[in-house]
């Protein structure tokens, strides 16, 4: 994550050479630029700014890395085997030797509440219940750790199933932890630039303290159009995703879907344009 006062770029192609660093997150700017949770992602950015292209900063492309290849290992290897083998336990230990935490994964393992772990973190469940495997748990998240912001979270999330648990009870997005004293970077002349829902003759930029003293993004406009307002919440038809119609249609003996030869996957109609059954 970008932290306030460090690097953001060092525009070399510049007569000056200008060097920006981080300022405070960006919560109330423009749509399109700013912090939705107050965090920014710099893992893989450059600090170099190109004039081409609006003055864009540019983003390595993780194709693939070892630790992929390694975490891959130790899921499939203990799913299988129900023990960390010798291999699973060498990559493992690369893996955090690297990151520079304490290699005795089993210390984490031991040391983890899954209890608590329920608040914050989806792949604690699968199928709707919370794990009562500390050491599968420890995978999915040493997994989430070393991958985040490479886009894997979602796909294994759906591969854990562990999106069941939203159906019944929303999730709502919370970003930084606004209402304390970094409410303070946002005065101007010492006059509060943040609005709340509710004040009188004005828009809203940030969401009310009297929901969280932390920052929720989608709890800013609450009118009905915001689609999760209430939270994100789940069907289990987007495990998978739809046969397309026209798909169904010409693999079929008789030219309708219900004729194909291919099965629509669970809990999506045979009908197009449209949502889930459930």
């Amino acid at each position: 994550m970008k932290a306030p006062g460090e690097l953001s770029y060092t525009n070399q192609t510049s007569s000056t050479g200008a060097v920006q660093t981080e300022p405070r997150p960006d919560i109330i700017g423009l749509a399109e630029t700013r912090y939705v949770t107050g965090y920014a992602v710099k893992k893989g950015m450059s600090y170099l700014f190109a004039q081409a292209e609006g003055q864009t900063g540019t983003t390595g492309s993780i194709i693939f890395r070892a630790v992929e290849a390694y975490l891959n290992y130790i899921e499939a290897s203990y799913l299988a085997k129900g023990v960390i083998d010798a291999k699973a336990n060498s990559y493992w230990t690369k893996i955090r030797e690297r990151a520079g935490v304490n290699t005795d994964f089993m210390a984490t393992v031991n040391a983890t509440d899954m209890q608590k772990e329920a608040h914050g973190d989806f792949a604690a469940y699968s199928a709707g219940q919370l794990l009562s495997d500390k050491l599968l748990y420890n995978i999915r998240r040493e997994r989430r750790l070393e991958l985040v912001a490479e886009g894997f979270r979602f796909n294994d999330l759906r591969r854990w199933r562990a999106l069941d648990q939203l159906a019944s009870n929303p999730y709502i997005i919370e970003g930084m932890r606004l209402w304390g004293p970094m409410q303070d970077w946002y005065k101007d002349k010492g006059v509060s630039t943040l609005i709340v829902p509710g004040t009188a003759g004005k828009t809203a930029n940030v969401s009310s303290p009297q929901e969280s003293q932390y920052l929720r993004p989608y709890r800013i406009n609450l009118s009905a159009n915001n689609l999760v307002l209430n939270g994100y919440s789940w069907t289990n038809a987007h495990y998978l995703s739809p046969i397309a119609i026209s798909h169904l249609s010409i693999t079929s003996t008789d030219g309708s879907p219900a004729g194909s030869i291919i099965y629509q996957n669970p809990n999506w109609p045979l009908v197009a344009n449209q949502g889930a059954n459930q």
